[in-house]
């Protein structure tokens, strides 16, 4: 190999055959190769939490040794309409906010939407204060960024957008959704706008969540858990993707406590599915790294558009002090 790597031009490789090709590029990927022998001590380092849970954690202690956010990943949360999972990701994404900062590119909703919700969810209460509003907004200051853009934009603006909450910082990316990113109807683009978030990733060393939709529920299905194959869009989505969450909303189970509250009259199954059933649940099918640990977390609607892992626990409110470390 030469010492100094000369940088090829397409007029220098267009005539080449594969084999001459593959000698000319040589150069380049030798650059890449290494051995167990190399860094030992940093490789000795990182195979003491390899296989651990050692990114952020999610906000419910009954996962916090197996799942979370890790650098250089991407994660795909996906689920049918009305499903609840941006504000499940929301609740996550407050959370996250007390050990990096987060970047939300929300593209569903206004940014008087994303905060009045984070506003509620903070405190896990209806009715705010203006003293927990501004007490929230000095916490949040420079931990948490907004894209003010609300509708359809091309995958180059996402690419740009997540560069620009890199430079601010921001060690967690919320992309809310992919149906608004304009690769939604060709299968090439999916693929290549899924190789292209996994590259911003690693290269910026960021964690970036996909949220994106499954298919409609079928037909007399209320709570049909949704699988790898119902996400919409190309294969490519779930088969590239580090982690998978697929979030789904219980309505039957909904609409029996609407029926509790108001003093109805409730059927036996309808009392079964409120004392056996949980309100969301978030499957875990894919996770590549961490843990690897497959599951599924039974979530139960709390105050101020929360969720928590017990029905009879104490909401999940935000304490406003920073996690040094993970």
């Amino acid at each position: 190999m030469t010492d100094v790597v000369q940088h090829l031009r397409d007029e220098d490789i267009r005539d080449l055959s594969p084999t001459q090709l593959a000698e000319r590029l040589s150069q380049f990927e030798s650059l890449r190769l290494t051995q167990m022998a190399d860094n030992r001590e940093e490789l000795w380092d990182d195979m003491a939490t390899y296989g651990a849970n050692n990114g952020v954690p999610m906000p419910w202690d009954v996962v916090r040794d197996k799942f979370g956010f890790r650098d250089g990943e991407l994660t795909m949360i996906a689920g049918p309409n009305n499903s609840a999972k941006s504000s499940v990701m929301s609740q996550m994404a407050l959370h996250y906010s007390r050990y990096e900062r987060v970047g939300m590119m929300s593209l569903e909703e206004p940014f008087k939407a994303q905060a009045y919700r984070f506003m509620k969810q903070a405190y896990a209460s209806e009715k705010i204060t203006r003293a927990q509003f501004d007490n929230l907004c000095d916490f949040t200051r420079d931990r948490i960024w907004f894209y003010k853009v609300y509708g359809t934009v091309q995958p180059a603006r996402v690419y740009g957008c997540i560069d620009a909450f890199a430079q601010k910082g921001c060690k967690l990316v919320v992309v809310d959704n992919a149906q608004k990113c304009g690769v939604t109807e060709d299968i090439d683009q999916q693929r290549d706008f899924i190789n292209a978030l996994i590259g911003l990733a690693e290269a910026l060393r960021v964690h970036i969540v996909l949220v994106h939709h499954t298919r409609k529920r079928p037909s007399g299905q209320a709570f049909h858990k949704p699988t790898a194959d119902d996400v919409r869009g190309a294969g490519a989505f779930t088969d590239l993707a580090t982690n998978l969450l697929l979030v789904n909303r219980n309505i039957e189970r909904a609409e029996a406590l609407e029926k509790q509250e108001s003093g109805a009259f409730l059927s036996a199954a309808e009392q079964d599915l409120l004392s056996e059933e949980c309100d969301l649940t978030v499957q875990i099918r894919k996770q590549k790294f961490g843990s690897t640990w497959n599951g599924t977390l039974s979530l139960y609607y709390g105050n101020g558009m929360t969720f928590k892992d017990s029905e009879m626990g104490a909401d999940v409110t935000l304490p406003l002090r920073i996690v040094d470390g993970v």
